[in-house]
């Protein structure tokens, strides 16, 4: 299931943050344990850099998070290290996700947090990270973000071949055909 694929640029707002929050899709399923068990599964991300400002070394580090109404919890994946644009892609089984959620409920957001080589969110207006007060040498980040979660017994299809199906519109009873009209 894709939860996720954008472009976006980390760090051009007016206010550079460490966190870039996005909103996961309503029409994924609000139980993560049953009937399809994502709960045992894993998350597969990819994160392609096309223009980073230097070659300051930099961890991405995918979070969770459910809607307050949930109690907010957030659960992060290990980070990925990179240093140079490119495309990194990994995998995080969600049972190495800290801390440990209820699963059977769905999560609201992805978040990916920006921190130095040692895990220090870089937040020009926080602690000390390395390189502080230079935020140019990580900000701002050109990239393109996708995240999908598999069920335990899935199999990984491939990026082109996820994203590609999920561009596909709905078939079968009662399912929108795009521009027509009713």
């Amino acid at each position: 299931m894709l939860l996720i694929d954008t472009s976006y640029a980390h760090g051009s707002e007016a206010v550079t943050r460490p966190e870039a929050s996005f909103s996961l899709s309503g029409s994924t399923p609000a139980d993560w344990a049953a009937p399809v068990d994502y709960s045992h599964g894993a998350v597969w991300l990819r994160i392609q850099v096309s223009e980073k400002p230097t070659q300051a070394a930099l961890r991405l580090q995918p979070c969770l998070e459910q809607d307050a109404d949930h109690g907010g919890m957030r659960s992060c994946a290990p980070a990925q290290m990179l240093s140079d644009t490119g495309t990194y892609a990994w995998s995080a089984p969600l049972s190495q996700w800290s801390p440990t959620l209820s699963w059977p409920v769905r999560p609201a957001r992805i978040i990916v947090i920006l921190q130095d080589a040692y895990g220090v969110p870089v937040d020009p207006g926080g602690a000390v990270w390395v390189g502080n007060p230079y935020a140019s040498l990580y900000y701002p980040m050109k990239m393109r973000f996708s995240a999908a979660v598999l069920s335990a017994a899935g199999t990984f299809p491939g990026w082109d071949a996820l994203i590609s199906a999920a561009l596909r519109p709905p078939t079968g009873a009662g399912a929108a055909v795009p521009g027509a009209r009713p």
